[in-house]
Order: structure tokens, then C-alpha cells, then sequence
């Protein structure tokens, strides 16, 4: 369930208010919201913990007194990056946080007049509290370097992540990064490095490429530069490396003028993540659980990043431009010319535009995920963003079927075929301008996240998929509404993702030609 839900239940004869309590146990000794409302709703404001389980319970009243307390009910918050499933505990693999030094960390191989040294009054909002690690931006050459320890991953307590806490005000450039700091990692004792890139970064992407124009030693490679850019968690997927042996090499590069503050570093930690509790072996028959058997349920997270849209097909995805008349695009890969992407390299978002219909026409383009079983703690989250002016408006709707296939979208461009259930839309009017909350316009100058559960309509049982549908009246090239959105790091909580491919519709990126926004 998202972290901000809407609470539901029904009215209690003559009831005039009720009393919502929200815990983190079932016997409400720690309870996190207390309030009492008019109505047979809650909306959660502040945002709850991710991948983390809450009870809650209303209490009616009127005037006379205060009813009985209902029964207890549950939900489980959407997992965020990094975070382990709901059957698996955390286990730390490396944490560091300064407090004692350097520790088992490195500066080997540094060059230049400065290195990594601990900061022992960092600044403000350092997680740990304490000490930090930080690398000077001088005005001068220079390589820091700051290697880890070697750490084990194992193979077989999947999700593995590296996670670290840092700020940086580093000297940035248009569109990149004059000075800048990246993140490498090696499987041979330090022996090769090779720079963490792409899916791989979960939060977040590298700002740009570093000037080859003055001496900087990474120039020509991607790297953060936040310019200043406060403390901010980031999230490395390690699933690639597991089973092996590695270490971490954070580096920091400046080149011949201008100095900034530099990049501080705390609370770097590696996680694994294993399976809790005891298992039962005593009447273990090896008919393993998966997603798409009666009765079986298994959380599953769809995650898709887009690093590469042409394989979306053959994973089961449909794409289908409905638009009319039919323009000249259809779902593209992205363009970080026009948007950087939310996660991963630059390029790694999927993106429409209104060359989508031609003329003035309606835009009704489909982007579909593979067969789901649904269940009561399924969820949907998204990134999107549009670019141009905003002049343009834009406007996305986030759908949902529940039957056998559901691969019938329609056939023209008014029609939603079997995806009736309507779960949200952003810019819902085609309102001009930027609004993070997508209800008076569409996010424009940050990507912006939207989250759906069964409070929105998402069916809690049964096979069925999520749709995206790009929908735009009055656009193409001579239409009023429509320029460029980009969709990134969908993430699709499920009893079971069953990825054959559907039969038909699935025409990919085609017609790539007018790719950007107006």
C-alpha cells in the first residue's frame, strides 16, 4: 500500500464522528496517528515508513457517548529502494559511520594537494550525528580516492544494496560538472574498477558528464555535482555482483580553477536481505510457491527502470497507439536532451510527444504491463515529468483490468477497451503549467511520484495489468495541448507477474522520427 493511503470503512448507525488510530502493533502501544474525523475516511498527510506493517482500528460517537472499537484491520507499505521484501529481515554485510575515523577505509592511490579526511563537525543534518568523511573541492588537479573494505555478498539473499548518506556543493557546469564525484567498485582485490552505472543507481542518477577542458582525471565521465545539494540517501542495487567478493571506491575529481565546498560522506552501509522466521521442513514436498497458483501468494515487485524499450515486448509488455489521426511517434525511448531521467542513465525513461497523432487529433497512447495476479497488498507507483514550456499541457491516466488477458485497449481513441477501472490522472483538466501533485498541472520542473493501491480501485484479487495511457484531445503538431512526457521507475507490487509475451499490439518504438518536445 502506498505510504500515504486513504483510509475507508462504513458509517456507524448514528455515528456523527469518528476516532482513527493508525499503530505499528497490533496492540497499539506505539501508536503513529490519532485523530478523529467527520467522515468514513482518512487521509494519511504525513508519509508512513515504507515496507513496514500498521494496524488500525475506528471508534464511533455522537453526543450520547463513544461506541465499541471496531476489529483491528492491516495493510504493509510499498516497499521503497533498497528496502527488503515482507518475509525478509535485514542483514548488514558493512555499516560505517566515521565515528571512530577512517576505520577499514583507504585513500590509496589519491593524487593531488587534498584527500578524504573525516570532518568532524560536518554540516548540518549529518545522519550519524557525528563524524563524516569529506573530500575538498580544491582549485587544483586532483583524484581522492576512498576505498572500502572488501565485502562478501552472498548469492542467495537477494536484495542486495549499498547505501550511503552524503551532501555535496561541487562545481557544476551546464547541463554536467566542471569538478564531480562518482562511485566505482571491483571483484579482484582492487586490482580494476569499474564505474557503477545505469539501473544500477536507484537514488540517484549521476548529473552529467565532467568537462574535458581543464585536466579534471574523470573528464569524459559521469558524476554527481550537486551544486550544493543537501544530505540525500543514495540506493546502489548489488544484485549484479552477488556471490562475489568486492569493494567500493568512492572518487572525487577537480581540475585546474575554481574550488567549492567538496562531498561529505556518512553512514555508508551494505545490506542483504534473508528470510525470516523458521523454515518448516517437516512437511517441505519442494512444490515451491509462485505467483499465478490458486491459492499461492507470493509478494512479487515488478520493477521497470527502461534502460532499453525495445526488450518490453518480449517481457510481456503491450504498446499501443490508439491516437487519432495517427501521428508520426509512438512510445520512444527517452531523451535526457529533453529530460534527464528519474534513475538510472540518462536515457533510461520511456517517452511520448505530441507527434503521437498528426494534425489536430486526440492522443491515446497505451503502454501496458505484463499479466499480474492481483492481491490485497498490491500497489502501483510511478515517476513522470514533462518538458518544453508547459504551455502544452499534458495529461497521463493510470488504468487497470481485471480478467483473463486483458489485451483489449480499444480501437480507437476515445475507447479504453477493458480497462475501465480508472486509478488516477495526472493533469486531469490539461492544465497548463507545473504542479508536483499533478491535479492543476503536470509535474514540469522535477519528476514527480504517484502512488495507487486498492483505496484507488486496484482489484485485490485475480489476474489483470496496469495501463498508461498518454491522453491528450486537441493535439498533434497543430493542436493547443501535448508536448513531452517521460515515465520512469514504475514499480508494480503482485502476487505473481506472468510475462509471456501478449499476442498482437506490441509494436514497440516505431516511428521515432519528431522525438522531442515543442
Amino acid at each position: 500500500m502506498a505510504t500515504q493511503p486513504t483510509l475507508t470503512w462504513n458509517a456507524i448507525a448514528g455515528a456523527d464522528s469518528y476516532r482513527v488510530e493508525v499503530a505499528t502493533d497490533a496492540a497499539f502501544g506505539n501508536v503513529v496517528i490519532d485523530q478523529v474525523v467527520a467522515t468514513t475516511s482518512h487521509a494519511v498527510a504525513a508519509p508512513l515508513s515504507t515496507s513496514t506493517s500498521y494496524y488500525w482500528r475506528v471508534t464511533g460517537s455522537n453526543a450520547c457517548g463513544t461506541g465499541t472499537v471496531s476489529a483491528v484491520y492491516t495493510f504493509r507499505t510499498v516497499a521503497a529502494p533498497g528496502d527488503c521484501g515482507v518475509d525478509q529481515v535485514a542483514v548488514s554485510l558493512l555499516g560505517e559511520d566515521f565515528s571512530g575515523g577512517l576505520g577499514a577505509f583507504t585513500t590509496t592511490g589519491s593524487t593531488g594537494a587534498s584527500t578524504w579526511a573525516i570532518a568532524a563537525a560536518p554540516p548540518a543534518g549529518s545522519p550519524s550525528g557525528g563524524n563524516a568523511v569529506f573530500a575538498a573541492d580544491i582549485a587544483s588537479i586532483s583524484d581522492q580516492r576512498l576505498i572500502s573494505p572488501p565485502v562478501a555478498l552472498p548469492g542467495d539473499q537477494l536484495p542486495l544494496s549499498l547505501q550511503f548518506w552524503n551532501r555535496q556543493q561541487m562545481e557544476s557546469s551546464s547541463g554536467g560538472c566542471f569538478d564531480g564525484g562518482l562511485l566505482e567498485i571491483s571483484t579482484n582485490g582492487g586490482s580494476t574498477w569499474t564505474q557503477v552505472t545505469g539501473a544500477a543507481i536507484l537514488n540517484r542518477a549521476y548529473d552529467g558528464a565532467v568537462s574535458t577542458q581543464y585536466s579534471n582525471p574523470i573528464g569524459g565521465m559521469n558524476a554527481w555535482c550537486g551544486n550544493p545539494r543537501d544530505w540525500e540517501n543514495y540506493i546502489i542495487d548489488l544484485n549484479a555482483w552477488a556471490g562475489q567478493t568486492v569493494q567500493f571506491r568512492w572518487r572525487v575529481g577537480t581540475d585546474s580553477s575554481v574550488a567549492a565546498n567538496g562531498w561529505h560522506l556518512d553512514d555508508i552501509k551494505v545490506q542483504a536481505c534473508a528470510t525470516g522466521g523458521v523454515v518448516d521442513l517437516i512437511f517441505r514436498n519442494d512444490f515451491e510457491c509462485a505467483g499465478g497458483l490458486d491459492g499461492c501468494s507470493v509478494p512479487v515487485t515488478l520493477n521497470e527502470g527502461f534502460e532499453d524499450i525495445s526488450t518490453l515486448p518480449g517481457a510481456g509488455w503491450i504498446l499501443q497507439n490508439n491516437s487519432q489521426p495517427l501521428g508520426s511517434t509512438d512510445w520512444m525511448q527517452g531523451d535526457s536532451l529533453n529530460i534527464p531521467a528519474q534513475a538510472g542513465g540518462p536515457d533510461s525513461f520511456i517517452a511520448a510527444n505530441f507527434n503521437n497523432a498528426a494534425g489536430v487529433g486526440t492522443i491515446s497512447n497505451w503502454l501496458v504491463s505484463p499479466l499480474l495476479n492481483f492481491d490485497d497488498a498490491s500497489s502501483v507507483s510511478l515517476w513522470t515529468r514533462t518538458s518544453g514550456t508547459a504551455t502544452y499541457p499534458d495529461r497521463l491516466e493510470i488504468r487497470a483490468c481485471s480478467g483473463a488477458t486483458c489485451t483489449n485497449v480499444g480501437s480507437g481513441a476515445a475507447a479504453v477497451g477493458d480497462f475501465t477501472i480508472l486509478l488516477g490522472t495526472v493533469n486531469p483538466d490539461l492544465q497548463p503549467g507545473d504542479d508536483p501533485t499533478g491535479q492543476n498541472g503536470y509535474p514540469f520542473n522535477a519528476w514527480g511520484n504517484f502512488q495507487y493501491d486498492q483505496s484507488h480501485g486496484l482489484p485485490t484479487s485475480g489476474q489483470g495489468r496496469i495501463a498508461f495511457r498518454y491522453y491528450v484531445t486537441d493535439s498533434g503538431p497543430d493542436g493547443n495541448n501535448g508536448s513531452y512526457i517521460g515515465i520512469d521507475s514504475v514499480s508494480i507490487q503482485s502476487a505473481g507477474v506472468l510475462a509471456a509475451p501478449a499476442a498482437g499490439n506490441n509494436r514497440g518504438a516505431s516511428r521515432p522520427a519528431s522525438g522531442g518536445d515543442r
